[in-house]
């Protein structure tokens, strides 16, 4: 084919371009003002016209190879001015959406500030002419907008992308005496607090593209106590040692290659035996020490021995046939999907004190963990509880509680939850509230990222669920992956409900402080998705903003099974409810209108 014909065939090739170039710009023409409308510079409908005429010249004149670069060009910016069009309006609704979420974050800010700062009788009178005037400048504004959007024909979606801000800055602006003076009655100490708490925030969310800053995070918590305890002049060092050894054990495991790249069941036998050994510690304690565990407790714990016995024995199995290439016997699946399910039964069986519910709940849940571990997380696992039981002591410390974990009860917090006249809505914002929210926010990530990533979950091992089905099945093969990855999670949200315990911490400030970080780093997130690379690019940039803006929903999930979890007792809970049959289900309405909230 000679250098005619192939610049005659791209030249058509251009035109096709072209024609949708030429229906992309009418289509933006129509949807906005003539006054407002700003056309591709670099190719108008007069350039086009003149190049399509110097190439079919230069075509004519058999100079096909220079008709090819020209047509080229045209192509390159036919592509250039379709993207163009494409983000014609990404400005207007980048604006509008960050504009949202700075609004929707300060309205939260005056909420979570609101019982603190509230307006005296004579304030109200004074604002009264001032409130008139904000919602007559609103509601101009708003009455502009929906005009000029009638006059352009924009779909609907961007009346939603254009009123929104304006209601969230109403909304801010009829509370923004609390802003003023939250400024005013600032100090140092609470500028270096929220430099921190920014800081903080800036680490989970890089924690999403780089595991190793966790581990930083995870050092600079461990050293937390320290600082804390200089501030305050007090210390036990015992607590701090352990805290630190903790965190410094934990930090090891992000730095390590995500989980699924080789299994290795040697890590987690050891960490069957690490469990098992722990129990009959436990069990031996118990009848040494009788205050420590009550009858129920030790009995539970006695049968979550052999529980773990048996799943020792089962991951042993699993890895011979593994590594034999064989189908894992059909008896070893049945104790493995009964291990599963019992699970959720052994906490409920024994005592509610906090330390017994606590060890009950994870040696419940390690156990089918174990079964579905193919490498050194359920080692990681074991790291997190012992760090989790240090965050218990650290707070009661910290709290200078005169209680002990051992005498703690769940059911009692319950009942003077649901006996308070107050309610936990009058109680204002604390330090111990916003440090209690940074923490579980930080220990979810590292359950989370402590033994992978985004990319290592969507390519899972199918080794790591053959205790349970060797047969493809995609649908309870997934369900399982995900019941493997929530596990970590629902251990933290049990202890953040004794920690609330010790700081008495508000749920309504938990949740609002949750809502304030997750949005934090969703506006972070919007501004890092990506249109343009690789498929795992885009869906990994779209993964993290989905995953920021659904955690307020996850946790609030989380919490009511953890509330769940630490607070029925199937064995001396019986009577008790029957003494007061409504009060559980008003205390849960109770928490369900504050998640409503």
């Amino acid at each position: 084919m000679s250098a005619a014909d192939k610049a005659k065939h791209l030249l058509a090739n251009a035109d096709q371009t072209l024609q949708q170039y030429q229906v992309k710009m009418e289509q933006k023409r129509h949807t906005t003002l003539g006054l407002l409308f700003k056309p591709f510079p670099s190719l108008t409908l007069t350039k086009i016209a003149s190049e399509r005429r110097n190439i079919e010249k230069l075509i004519k004149d058999g100079r096909g190879q220079k008709a090819i670069v020209l047509t080229n060009q045209l192509i390159e910016l036919a592509f250039q001015g379709l993207q163009y069009y494409h983000a014609y309006d990404r400005f207007f609704l980048g604006l509008s959406i960050t504009s949202s979420f700075i609004g929707w974050l300060l309205y939260l800010l005056t909420l979570l500030l609101g019982d603190k700062y509230k307006l005296t009788e004579l304030d109200k009178i004074n604002r009264q002419a001032t409130d008139k005037v904000i919602e007559l400048f609103f509601l101009v504004i708003s009455s502009a907008v929906v005009v000029l959007l009638y006059v352009q024909s924009v779909p609907l979606m961007y009346y939603i992308y254009s009123l929104l801000p304006l209601i969230l800055w109403f909304l801010v602006s009829n509370r923004y005496h609390i802003i003023k003076t939250t400024i005013k009655q600032m100090s140092r100490k609470n500028a270096l607090e929220l430099a921190a708490g920014l800081l903080a925030t800036e680490v989970m969310v890089g924690s999403f593209f780089y595991r190793q800053l966790l581990s930083v995070g995870l050092l600079c918590l461990g050293l937390w106590p320290l600082i804390a305890a200089l501030a305050c002049g007090t210390s036990d060092k015992p607590v701090c040692t352990k805290w630190l050894v903790s965190c410094i054990t934990l930090a090891i495991f992000p730095l390590l290659p995500v989980v699924g790249h080789r299994a290795n069941y040697s890590l987690v036998l050891l960490a069957g035996l690490i469990l098992v050994v722990a129990v009959a510690n436990l069990i031996s304690r118990s009848y040494l020490v009788t205050s420590t565990f009550t009858s129920n407790t030790r009995s539970t714990l006695i049968i979550q021995l052999v529980v773990l016995l048996t799943t020792v024995y089962l991951v042993y199995s699993n890895s011979v046939s593994v590594t034999s290439k064989k189908s894992s016997p059909l008896f070893n699946k049945v104790l493995s999907w009964v291990i599963l399910g019992s699970s959720f039964i052994q906490p409920m069986m024994s005592d509610t004190r906090v330390i017994q519910r606590l060890v009950t709940i994870a040696i419940a849940f390690l156990a089918p963990y174990l079964l579905m571990s193919i490498a050194y997380e359920s080692l990681f696992c074991i790291a997190l509880c012992s760090l989790l039981i240090c965050w218990l002591d650290i707070e009661l410390n910290l709290t200078r509680l005169k209680s002990s974990l051992y005498s703690l009860d769940f059911c009692q917090q319950t009942e003077k939850e649901i006996d308070s006249d107050s309610g936990e809505s009058d109680q204002p914002l604390s330090v111990n509230d916003t440090r209690c929210a940074f923490i579980f926010i930080f220990l979810i990530l590292t359950a989370f990222f402590g033994t992978g990533n985004i990319a290592s979950i969507n390519s899972f091992d199918p080794a790591s669920v053959y205790c349970f089905l060797t047969v493809f099945n995609p649908f309870v093969m997934g369900s399982l992956l995900m019941w493997k990855v929530i596990t970590p999670f629902i251990l933290v949200s049990c202890v953040l409900c004794a920690v609330r315990m010790i700081t008495d911490t508000p749920i309504k400030n938990l949740l609002l402080l949750v809502l304030i970080i997750s949005d934090l780093m969703g506006l972070h997130f919007f501004f890092l998705v990506r249109n343009y690379g690789s498929w795992l690019d885009i869906g990994t940039s779209i993964s993290h903003y989905i995953i920021v803006m659904a955690m307020i929903t996850f946790v609030m999930i989380l919490m009511c099974l953890a509330y769940l979890l630490t607070t029925i007792n199937i064995s001396s809970c019986s009577s008790r409810s029957r003494q007061r049959p409504n009060q559980q289900s008003m205390l849960l309405n109770k928490k369900t209108l504050i998640v409503a909230i």
